[in-house]
């Protein structure tokens, strides 16, 4: 199925009209969907056009959606399409046209099923190492517990987040694609171009989208934008290491205007970088330390991936490989852990042994959970 007429020139329109956006529209929540929701009359009465740019005519247009879903497997889809996802009509102005690349078609009949959670995972692109390792951490373990990492591609907590839920993907666990991105510019490219490699990731194992067309540069406003696709997505959103006006809160104040719920990872006080989420968390936003948190948002629960008997026999020691099959299904405490059968000494020693080997992460409030296939 092809994209309708008035779609295809509603989306090539948007795009023509991307330089005069970028000046017209106020980097706020709602400036440039008040621009965007707009009829086209209106649209270009707003930006100062007494006329609209020049825009190829339909038969072109349509050619083009058809070169690029045959040559470089991008599915369009627009609001007439019964695969449309149903979530973006909450919107005040969804997007005409919807463009995937990867495993697009999963990620539609997913959306369409609704039985598998989404999970937002946003924050700072100048992130501290350790929310860096928070998001990837926490984008493995949701992925591993069979839920859709969802984020931006960009720089800092979006890159980890992605990153993680590809390391699940890529070594077997969860079976489905476990990422989307949602970009500021056309799914045919990188963007940013510096995260190339994670781009190709994300194509062959995840999902990329965007709402304007191939070929498109992203501008100022297209960031802001693709936030309110990020809220309206998702199931969830989970904000890590946020200042002070990052635009990762524009996307929590859009999820919670949609009902969405919204959770922050506690960070310093004294970290102006942290700023945000901790301001988020005094205004009544989750706090989210692990896995379990994230369920609680969900009210649902989240298992992780367990492995069969075989790899767990390969872990050897019988005391290691129960305190895995006990990690992997959750985040504990060392108390909790200590509580089992086996010898206090034998559960420090088989805890030193995973740890040595990267299988076991320690949260910001000391728990441990699992982190390694």
């Amino acid at each position: 199925m092809t994209t309708c007429a008035a779609c295809r020139r509603r989306t090539a329109l948007v795009a023509a009209l991307s330089p005069w956006i970028d000046r017209g529209a106020r980097r706020r929540r709602g400036g440039e969907g008040a621009l965007l929701g707009r009829a086209e009359p209106e649209l270009l009465d707003a930006l100062g056009l007494d006329a609209p740019p020049a825009l190829a005519g339909d038969a072109d247009l349509l050619a083009r959606e058809r070169h690029h879903r045959e040559h470089d497997g991008i599915l369009a889809v627009c609001r007439h399409d019964p695969r449309y996802p149903a979530r973006l009509e909450q919107l005040e102005d969804p997007p005409a046209v919807l463009h995937l690349r990867g495993a697009g078609e999963r990620l539609l009949e997913d959306l369409a099923a609704g039985d598998r959670p989404v999970v937002a995972i946003v924050g700072a692109r100048r992130a501290p190492d350790e929310g860096r390792r928070v998001a990837d951490g926490l984008g493995e373990q949701l992925a591993r517990a069979g839920v859709l990492v969802l984020s931006g591609m960009a720089y800092g907590v979006d890159a980890a987040a992605h990153g993680g839920a590809l390391r699940a993907t890529e070594s077997g666990a969860g079976g489905a694609p476990a990422t989307a991105a949602v970009l500021g510019g056309g799914v045919d490219r990188a963007s940013p171009g510096g995260l190339h490699r994670l781009f190709g990731r994300l194509v062959a194992h995840g999902t990329v989208l965007a709402e304007l067309p191939p070929g498109t540069q992203p501008r100022r406003w297209t960031f802001p934008a693709r936030n309110r696709l990020i809220a309206a997505l998702s199931d969830a959103v989970v904000v890590v290491s946020a200042a002070t006006g990052s635009e990762s809160l524009i996307t929590a104040e859009l999820a919670q205007d949609l009902g969405r719920p919204v959770g922050a990872v506690p960070g310093s006080v004294l970290d102006d970088r942290q700023a945000g989420t901790n301001r988020l968390l005094r205004d009544g936003a989750t706090p989210v330390l692990d896995l379990d948190d994230v369920a609680a948002m969900l009210g649902t629960e989240l298992v992780l991936d367990r492995p069969g008997p075989a790899e767990d026999g390969a872990l050897g020691d019988p005391v290691v490989a129960e305190l895995a099959a006990r990690l992997r299904r959750r985040a504990r405490t060392l108390d909790e852990l200590l509580a089992g059968e086996a010898a206090p000494a034998a559960v420090h020693a088989a805890l030193s042994e995973l740890e040595a080997r990267g299988q076991v992460r320690r949260g910001l409030d000391g728990r441990l959970s699992w982190s390694g296939s």
